[in-house]
This record gives C-alpha cells, sequence and structure tokens, in this order.
C-alpha cells in the first residue's frame, strides 16, 4: 500500500470499516460466496503447486479435490503448525503461499495421510510393531 493510501486509510480508519460491515450486513450471502470462493482458489493453487500442477495424492494419485490436504513430508505438521499459532486448512494455505511455498510439504489425500500415521512415519503416529498388535487385539 503507498504512503498516501495507508495516510488516508489510518485518517478514515473507522468510517471505512464501519462501511465496509454495513456492505457486509447488507450482501451476507454474496460476501459468503465469495469468501469461500476465494478459499477453494488458493486451495487449488497451493495443492496444483505442491503437485507440480494438477492437484492429486503423491501416493496413491486421486484427484477428488475434496480429500486432498497438505502434509508435511517430516511428519512434523502439527508442531510446525503450533509454533506459527495456526491451525490447517485456509490459514495454513495462506502461510504457504505468502512465504513461497517452502520445501517440505506434499498433497496426500486421507487415506494416505491415516496410512502414513498408522505406520508411524509420523511423529504420534503408531509404530509399525505397535500398529499389528494394535490390529490383533
Amino acid at each position: 500500500m503507498n504512503n498516501s493510501r495507508r495516510e488516508y486509510y489510518l485518517s478514515h480508519r473507522e468510517e471505512i470499516l464501519k462501511s465496509r460491515h454495513d456492505r457486509y450486513l447488507l450482501n451476507k450471502k454474496r460476501e459468503r460466496e465469495i469468501n469461500h470462493e476465494y478459499q477453494e482458489s488458493l486451495k487449488l493453487e497451493v495443492l496444483g503447486h505442491y503437485s507440480g500442477g494438477f492437484p492429486k495424492c503423491a501416493k496413491c494419485g486421486i484427484e477428488d479435490i475434496r480429500v486432498l490436504s497438505i502434509d508435511h513430508i517430516n511428519g512434523d505438521g502439527c508442531k510446525h503448525r503450533r509454533e506459527l499459532g495456526m491451525g490447517a486448512g485456509f490459514p495454513f494455505y495462506c502461510w504457504l503461499k505468502k512465504n513461497n511455498y517452502p520445501l517440505g510439504f506434499q498433497v496426500l489425500c486421507f487415506n494416505c495421510q491415516a496410512i502414513k500415521r498408522f505406520e508411524g512415519k509420523e511423529s504420534g503416529g503408531r509404530k509399525e510393531k505397535e500398529a499389528e498388535e494394535w490390529l490383533v487385539a
């Protein structure tokens, strides 16, 4: 934001915020649709980047966007997001884009993530031996 626009915003902040709020109240449904569309397009952009083009699971190749998400390759996702002070999903996708898509991430479907966690390849996951005992019990 250039200096003159920033100065204008700072000197008219209250009325600008009130105007935005009033517009939101008048157009709640449309504002929510716009927000949802932006979140979906950001998800497609981030998943596409980490998939090398079109979003798909790095393990099984499924392309259903509803079941795809970002996975920390080293399995320390919860710890990393806690350090950043954010949850998964949209806030994390924003962080990835803002930080120029850092290395160490991949796209996995929920099933492949669950398998990775179950096989103990992620912190907090079961070790193979524990997994076998759990299956038998």
